[in-house]
């Protein structure tokens, strides 16, 4: 599976009559890993991006990831993604419905 770190357009996957006025753009912000056979077993780590980067958290470590080190791959449990140009306060995002804009 491809996933871009930045700008995922989900808007191809919406039907051709949606109601969606805004654009579907997305950036990954974070992933939680599990590495083991079984999701009651085996360890969990997590790598976010902050201002400075990606940064991986593994129990009590925390290192940063270089610049084009992979953070989607086979062992993702979790992908977090964030809505590019969405207000940050609830009240401000505006119902979208069919009967108006």
């Amino acid at each position: 599976v491809h996933l871009p770190r930045e700008r995922l357009d989900l808007k191809p996957l919406m039907p051709p009559k949606t109601i969606q006025k805004e654009p579907l753009l997305y950036d990954l912000v974070a992933v939680v890993d599990h590495l083991g056979s079984h999701v009651d077993t085996g360890h969990y780590t997590a790598s976010c991006r902050r201002p400075d980067g990606w940064w991986r958290f593994d129990d009590s470590r925390v290192a940063p990831l270089a610049g084009d080190a992979p953070v989607v791959g086979r062992q993702n449990y979790v992908l977090f993604l964030e809505r590019r140009c969405a207000p940050t306060e609830p009240r401000a995002i505006e119902q979208q419905r069919a009967s108006g804009p």
